[in-house]
């Protein structure tokens, strides 16, 4: 007994496959290979903002994830350091928390105060 594999999408099943001469006589057998998928449809293109001439707009502030991104640590240290009371001042504007690029430059000059003061390198090495 042969099956016919027939894949559903959409309406009708498709079949696919082809047919193989059989090493003995007899009738032929249909061997199903995998049906080849449609080409991905083309995605609307994104829309581009109009090139602006002059000096870019300097940024003004930071989301959480750029200012990690920004300063190289973990979303998870941000949280825990703003627990402590050790994070940038922020600024929230309806749902967004934001973070002035005066408040991170300032928050970073104080943690390099503050790890001097320990006596740590800023990579968090003990000075000797």
């Amino acid at each position: 007994m042969v099956r016919i594999r027939a894949e559903m999408k959409g309406g009708r099943p498709r079949i696919a496959g082809a047919v193989i001469e059989p090493p003995s006589s007899g009738p032929p057998i249909r061997e199903i290979a995998p049906a080849p998928h449609p080409e991905t449809r083309p995605t609307k293109r994104a829309v581009t903002a109009p090139l602006i001439r002059g000096q870019p707009i300097p940024r003004a502030a930071y989301s959480i994830p750029e200012f990690c991104e920004a300063f190289g640590i973990s979303i998870r240290t941000f949280f825990n350091l703003r627990h402590e009371g050790k994070g940038p001042r922020e600024i929230r504007l309806g749902r967004r928390v934001l973070i002035s690029v005066k408040s991170a430059l300032a928050w970073a000059r104080q943690r390099e105060a503050a790890s001097a003061a320990e006596g740590t390198d800023t990579n968090g090495d003990l000075r000797q």
